[in-house]
């Protein structure tokens, strides 16, 4: 008898990523509670891992319904949480889990859209700084910051887009290249002027 897997379960939900569905949010949520109905009734073939957590935070993230973008920050804090609670490997948030939340906030109109990328930003590079290099900011993670302040039209946001387009230009070669070319860019992002 074939019985779904977290792997399948995680190719369904990153479909209905890519489905334009109105629907694909809920839809995806609803998947993730049948996996751990399934892996609560002793069906560990269904645990949710990263992969799984990820796509739900991408689904909300591409999703531009009214809260999404908080939504899918609920799911990062929940793996943060998770981690750190249990330093389960398979539950740990990496660049990739950050970044989906920093581009809902850029792309979620919100007020406060720049503050609240930043928050996430800063969470990140909080553990990046620790020694998580999983957590090191991308090019992605800047292209997503960049988006968010060029919202803003204020001096804060003004210096803020100057400093993360210098550190972009600095390591333009890497980003015309195609890699994920990646540096401390906190420091730079964060500094006084």
């Amino acid at each position: 008898e074939l019985s779904p897997s977290t792997r399948s379960y995680n190719a369904v939900i990153l479909a209905w990523k890519t489905s334009n569905s109105t629907e694909a949010p809920q839809r995806a949520e609803a998947l993730l509670k049948r996996m751990n109905e399934r892996y609560g009734a002793g069906d560990k073939g269904c645990r949710p891992d990263k992969v799984t957590i990820n796509s739900i935070i991408s689904v909300w993230a591409n999703s531009g319904q009214p809260g999404a973008a908080q939504r899918a920050e609920a799911y990062l804090s929940f793996m943060e949480k998770m981690y750190y609670e249990t330093e389960d490997e398979s539950l740990k948030p990496d660049s990739i889990s950050y970044n989906y939340v920093i581009d809902a906030y850029a792309k979620s109109g919100l007020n406060d859209t720049a503050d609240r990328a930043e928050d996430v930003f800063n969470r990140m590079e909080v553990n990046f700084l620790a020694g998580d290099d999983d957590l090191r900011p991308t090019t992605i993670t800047l292209a997503s910051l960049t988006n968010a302040w060029s919202r803003l039209e204020d001096a804060e946001a003004k210096s803020k887009l100057k400093r993360i387009r210098d550190l972009i230009s600095e390591n333009r070669d890497a980003i015309l290249k195609g890699r994920r070319e990646t540096f401390d860019a906190g420091r730079i992002i964060n500094r006084e002027v």
